[in-house]
């Protein structure tokens, strides 16, 4: 019987892990890459293509210095039981000030919002407001996304935790060592704990 993928992937990390280790080439940056807005807005499309409960679509992502700007389409079918009306409607937000932080195991990402996270329809909107309310233990605090001069602190790990359930013991190993936000692209430097 054939090894699961995810298995083998975790055993290739521990390896790398290992050989990172030998080199002394832990708790230093050994990655660096550069993600173009277009990039990462085909990605998120395309990972909310792997859920069923939202259609997301229309993603705009813009990078400016130190800042970004995002928007989508969301919509979510009615269901009848448990009861959940259709919502339709169009997702904004904008950061600025946009930086790594040392906070944190695994370094953070830190933004200051700039436009508060709003909704085209008024039913998401209160919808979303309430939720924001129930989930402040979430790395992202939606009710903080609201309000416009809130700083926000993200810590790296649980943002790769949250993006992908399936990475969260690797996660816990992966630091952000730098961030930079530039016009249409982003830096991104990474590396490994010990």
């Amino acid at each position: 019987m054939a090894e699961p993928e995810n298995e083998q992937a975790e055993r290739a990390f521990r390896h790398m892990l290992q050989g990172l280790y030998k080199r002394e080439a832990t708790g230093r940056t050994v990655l660096v890459f550069e993600l173009a807005e277009e990039f990462i807005a085909a990605g998120f499309e395309s990972a909310a293509q792997e859920q069923e409960e939202a259609e997301v679509s229309d993603v705009k992502l813009q990078f400016f210095p130190d800042a970004a700007v995002v928007s989508m389409h969301v919509k979510v079918r009615g269901k009848a039981w448990p009861p959940r009306p259709p919502v339709d409607t169009r997702v904004e937000f904008a950061a600025r000030d946009i930086t790594h932080s040392e906070v944190g195991e695994s370094g953070s990402v830190l933004f200051r919002v700039e436009k508060p996270l709003t909704f085209s329809s008024t039913f998401a909107d209160i919808l979303m407001g309430l939720f924001g309310k129930l989930t402040k233990r979430m790395p992202i605090s939606i009710d903080a996304l609201r309000h416009q001069d809130s700083l926000i602190t993200v810590d790296f790990a649980q943002l790769l935790s949250m993006m992908k359930r399936d990475m969260s013991t690797t996660a816990a190993k992966v630091r952000l060592y730098g961030l930079k936000v530039s016009q249409g692209q982003v830096r991104v430097e990474v590396g490994f704990l010990k």
